[in-house]
């Protein structure tokens, strides 16, 4: 199973004062850009790991998950921008394999 999901990383006292506003205003102005991406590949018959993959990326305001896995479950292909990677998942998944795009 593949899931490809966007996270917010920011210094913990960025993080504070978010937390602090959206608290004040009740929710109405959390943040919601992101500046992550991680694309993960799980055996649902073992429940193991077969695959994680981050990168970072300035804010932007750009949305988008741009990761898939072939039919066969042999290969998984993310696009970034104009690049596209392909990577080969390990016959019998026996924890995470990481890799990192910059």
């Amino acid at each position: 199973m593949l899931f490809d999901f966007g996270e917010r990383k920011v210094p913990r006292f960025q993080h504070l004062l978010e937390s602090l506003h959206t608290i004040t205003t009740l929710g109405m102005s959390a943040p919601e850009d992101v500046n992550s991406e991680v694309v993960r590949v799980i055996d649902t018959a073992t429940r193991k790991s077969c695959f994680d993959w981050r990168r970072r990326f300035p804010m932007d305001w750009r949305r988008g998950r741009f990761a898939t896995i072939s039919p066969s479950g042999e290969l998984v292909a993310i696009t970034v921008k104009n690049k596209l990677s392909i990577y080969r998942l390990p016959p019998v998944c026996e924890g995470p394999t990481r890799v990192c795009d910059k």
